[in-house]
């Protein structure tokens, strides 16, 4: 399979199973809103991972592993980046971002769609539910999961403010700095005027303030 924008299908295969979702079909916006959602919460602290649409893993005739890229239309990856990427903007909260790549196939009427989901600092919820990765799975993060999901982000909401997907909660204005005061030789020099701010030199015919 070629690399396209730094995705390489075979080195992303070796990646532990919770990182990569594989849909060989991707029929169903809202699973792939999930997959992504639980890919961004990242319970286990894995850097985030990948939605790849249009293949999956199979077994060979010996046992081994190995990659089915059919690949999607044209109208299904629109699709897909309509109805399931748009989602993440409107309808998961937070809202989320992600990156899509196309890599072409064998077929050149069909492409796999890669999302690159980054791991959030930020807990997301789709359809009022917490999801999560567990092992091959996207799941519902339910009762203790849940806690210690929560407990996660909270623990990193002081870490990487300055990054772009996250807002510092506060901005501190240093304190200007003092003007520098006037030579001793100019402050002898001068002298205070009742209305005026201004000081004349006595040796001089210009101003100083």
């Amino acid at each position: 399979m070629p690399v396209v924008e730094g995705i390489d299908l075979d080195e992303i295969r070796i990646r532990e199973s919770e990182r990569v979702e594989w849909k060989l079909r991707a029929a169903d916006p809202k699973d792939v809103v999930r997959s992504v959602v639980a890919i961004a919460n990242d319970l286990h602290n894995l850097g985030g991972g990948y939605i790849v649409c249009g293949a999956e893993e199979a077994e060979n005739a010996h046992g081994f592993q190995r990659l089915v890229a059919q690949g999607l239309t044209a109208q299904e990856i629109k699709r897909i980046q309509d109805k399931a990427v748009g989602a993440l903007r409107s309808q998961v909260s937070p809202p989320l971002a992600v990156r899509t790549v196309e890599i072409p196939v064998s077929d050149p009427a069909r492409r796999i769609l890669v999302i690159v989901v980054a791991q959030s600092p930020q807990a997301h919820q789709f359809e009022k539910e917490y999801w999560i990765r567990s092992g091959r799975q996207t799941q519902s993060a339910r009762n203790g999961v849940l806690l210690e999901l929560n407990r996660q982000k909270r623990a990193g909401a002081s870490v990487d403010l300055g990054r772009d997907d996250r807002k510092p909660l506060c901005v501190t204005h240093p304190a200007p700095a003092p003007a520098p005061a006037p030579p001793p030789d100019a402050r002898h020099r001068c002298r205070s005027t009742t209305r005026s701010s201004t000081c004349t030199r006595s040796t001089e015919s210009s101003q100083c303030s």
